[in-house]
């Protein structure tokens, strides 16, 4: 998909799935589901298939990377079927993949 540039965890999203749940990192900070911003799925992040859950996710690393909700919103969709539905159980997004995709996906 993308070779992964990620030097240190300060540039980099780190989705972990184990036994204790799923865990979405950015820099080592928790990555906020930012349901209150808006709610495709109450019940928080996954990923791996196209669905209101992975939806959830792709918005919040999107909020996260621009602080743009209008923007993440519109990228949303694009983003949950390129990105998000095609991730392993564990997986690594480097921030400079995420700056091409938003580039490459406005006018």
């Amino acid at each position: 998909m993308h070779e992964i540039n990620c030097l240190t965890e300060d540039n980099c999203y780190i989705g972990t799935r184990s036994i204790d749940g799923l865990n979405v990192t950015h820099a080592g900070v928790q990555v906020p589901q930012l349901i209150e911003a808006h709610c495709f799925c109450a019940a928080g992040f996954e990923w791996g298939y196209d669905g209101d859950a992975p939806r959830q996710l792709a918005f919040a690393v999107l909020m996260h990377r621009t602080n743009d909700q209008s923007l993440a919103l519109n990228l949303t969709e694009k983003f949950t079927s390129d990105v998000v539905a095609v991730l392993d159980n564990d997986w690594v997004l480097d921030d400079a993949f995420i700056d091409k995709f938003i580039q490459e996906n406005t006018g």
